[in-house]
C-alpha cells in the first residue's frame, strides 16, 4: 500500500497536491528553502532552520499529517488548511510551486519588511512577514494556491 491511499478516495484534493509537490524539483524557493524566516533578527547570527531538509519535505509532511488526523472525521478542506497556514516560508513555497508569485518576490518581501521601534521576536515577525506575503498574493491567495495544487 502506498502512502497517499492512507488518506482514503475522500481526501483526492489533498492527493493531488501531494503527488504535484512530489513531482517537483527541492529548487523552488532556492536559498531561503530551509529558512523559518525571511528576516534576519538584531541578536540573531542567522535565520533558524525548519526540522525538515526542505520546504518540500515540509509541505508533504504538513499536508499528510493535517490529511491523517481529519482522515477520521471527513476530507481535509484544502483552501481551509491553506488560509490557516501560519508559516511564511511554507505559503511563499506553496505560492511558488503554483506560479502565484515569482521566486524573485522574496528580495521584495525582505525590504519590505521594516522592523519598527516595536519589540519584534522570532514568534511575532512570522505574522508580520505573513501579512507582507498575503498582501503581495492578494486576497485569493489560499483559494489560489488550492487551485494550483490540485491542478
Amino acid at each position: 500500500m502506498e502512502m497517499l491511499d492512507l488518506l482514503g478516495e475522500e481526501n483526492t484534493d489533498v492527493k493531488k497536491a501531494i503527488q504535484k509537490i512530489l513531482d517537483t524539483e527541492d529548487t523552488v524557493v532556492g536559498n531561503k528553502d530551509t529558512r523559518q524566516g525571511f528576516v534576519c533578527l538584531e541578536g540573531e547570527k542567522e535565520i533558524p532552520k525548519i526540522a525538515y531538509s526542505s520546504q518540500k519535505d515540509h509541505a508533504i509532511n504538513w499536508l499528510y499529517s493535517k490529511a491523517l488526523w481529519e482522515k477520521s472525521n471527513s476530507a481535509l478542506d484544502l483552501q481551509k488548511v491553506i488560509k490557516n497556514l501560519q508559516c511564511p516560508t511554507l505559503i511563499f513555497y506553496l505560492a511558488a510551486l503554483t506560479d502565484l508569485v515569482e521566486v524573485n518576490t522574496i528580495e521584495e518581501l525582505i525590504g519590505d519588511i521594516e522592523i519598527k521601534e516595536q519589540e519584534v521576536t522570532r514568534k511575532n515577525i512570522r505574522f508580520i512577514e505573513k501579512k507582507l506575503l498575503i498582501d503581495k498574493l492578494g486576497k485569493d491567495w489560499f483559494e489560489n494556491i488550492a487551485a494550483g495544487l490540485i491542478s
